[in-house]
């Protein structure tokens, strides 16, 4: 089940752990004060709203890639934000984990190909764990353009063929 956003229930509690304790500055920071609940609230809104998604970026979920993520560089992949949000949460005392599982394009078909393939945000609530969706919508890139001569300029000379080579 998903976690709604006005959730007021009681949440799970952790002591973070030493990597934990390296996010709760910016955790802290997105969160702000109030109770476990608001802070999951803040969290979400933050990441939805001031990060990018961009899963062509460069990838990977270890401590150094993920505090770029949130302090330097706000565009991220799938496994950033996940990451990210998790980490954030432990750190401020809140349990959280990362569920792996398929997200089926055709239940009907079958088969699951490796492109089914998710993750989420699961938080321990006296219900038991419940999802939270962390991940904004992708980045629309735009179409790359061919750069234009500037207007008077002719355009670029063709270059001539490679000369024939010569056997030895």
């Amino acid at each position: 089940n998903d976690l709604p956003a006005t959730f007021t229930g009681r949440v799970g509690s952790v002591q973070p752990s030493d990597v934990e304790q390296a996010f709760s500055q910016i955790a802290l920071s997105l969160a702000g004060p109030g109770t476990p609940a608001e802070q999951i609230a803040s969290l979400t809104e933050r990441l939805l709203t001031d990060f990018d998604l961009d899963d062509s970026s460069g990838g990977g979920a270890q401590q150094a890639n993920v505090l770029r993520f949130l302090n330097v560089d706000p565009s991220g992949t799938s496994e950033q934000f996940v990451s990210a949000f998790v980490l954030m949460a432990r750190s401020l005392g809140i349990d959280a984990r990362v569920a792996t599982g398929y997200e089926l394009s055709d239940p009907g078909s079958g088969t699951i190909t490796t492109d089914d393939a998710s993750m989420w945000v699961e938080v321990r609530t006296d219900d038991g764990y419940r999802a939270i969706d962390v991940l904004p919508e992708p980045a629309e890139e735009e179409p790359a353009r061919p750069e234009l001569p500037e207007a008077g300029q002719a355009p670029p000379a063709v270059q001539p063929p490679d000369p024939p080579q010569s056997e030895e």
